[in-house]
């Protein structure tokens, strides 16, 4: 089960929206954007081009695989540095997820 993210600011979104192509959404090349944490892609949130995504996620998932993060790398995501993310979510709430009715009671930007 994918956990929810009620806490996402809608900044961060812009933010990964700026990084993925297409009218008025930057200059990247990239079909898909999400976050990095270490270097690695965080899948949730993320930005997608739909039609790349979609002819994406049919080849993966005929081929068994159903991997948010192989679904970054078959699009050739751009990552968007933890530093350009954090400057809108300095509390990293796009990355809690909410899996049970207590996490989603507990405070926004706690441990």
């Amino acid at each position: 089960m994918t956990p929810i993210q009620p806490r996402r600011p809608p900044s961060v979104d812009r933010v990964l929206a700026a990084a993925r192509p297409g009218p008025g959404f930057g200059r990247s090349h990239s079909r898909a954007a999400a976050p990095l944490v270490d270097g690695s892609f965080q899948p949730l949130p993320l930005a997608l081009r739909r039609d790349p995504a979609e002819q994406a996620a049919t080849r993966l998932l005929a081929g068994g695989e159903s991997s948010l993060r192989a679904l970054l790398v078959a699009l050739g995501a751009t990552g968007v540095p933890e530093a350009t993310w954090r400057a809108e979510d300095p509390a990293a709430d796009v990355l809690r997820g909410v899996e049970t009715p207590e996490d989603l009671a507990g405070p926004a930007s706690g441990a």
